[in-house]
């Protein structure tokens, strides 16, 4: 019972995102919002600007597993996400794409401090319909965060 107890230390949480893009394109900076809706379940929405690509917006529901009593959890959830997109290969306008998201990480959040770090994992499925109605999987979406919980 008492790691139950510490399931969720905090109600809400904001904070950067980074991701680096292995691809080559360009790295990518979120800003991201965790709010808990009970003790192990969460939603989090993250806003993002990739400069080949344009923004991005995703929404996730989480389920949180304390790992210890030392401030490490585990988390995984789905949702989805919509964005702008512009094929900048055949410098066609900007359109929309949409799909399913998810996500699996760790968390750390420091003892005695508001302040927590995250590594995760964000694969996705995304339709570009305007784009050669383009579907792609994203796979190699890892991610380190710092955010400030309250």
């Amino acid at each position: 019972t008492a790691v139950a107890a510490n399931a969720q230390p905090y109600k809400n949480s904001a904070g950067l995102v980074f991701t680096p893009d292995f691809s080559g394109s360009s790295p990518i900076v979120s800003v991201q919002w965790k709010h808990f809706l009970n003790t192990t379940n969460n939603l989090d929405i993250r806003a993002a600007y990739q400069f080949n690509w344009g923004p991005d917006l995703s929404a996730l529901f989480e389920w949180n597993i304390p790992l210890s009593e030392s401030g490490f959890s585990f988390y995984a959830g789905p949702g989805v996400h919509i964005g702008m997109v512009t094929d900048y290969y055949s410098n066609r306008e900007a359109s929309f794409e949409f799909g399913l998201a998810g996500a699996v990480g760790f968390e750390y959040l420091f003892r005695q401090s508001p302040f927590a770090l995250s590594l995760d994992w964000h694969p996705y499925l995304t339709w570009q319909p305007a784009i050669d109605d383009k579907v792609g999987f994203g796979w190699c979406s890892f991610q380190i965060g710092a955010k400030y919980c309250f």
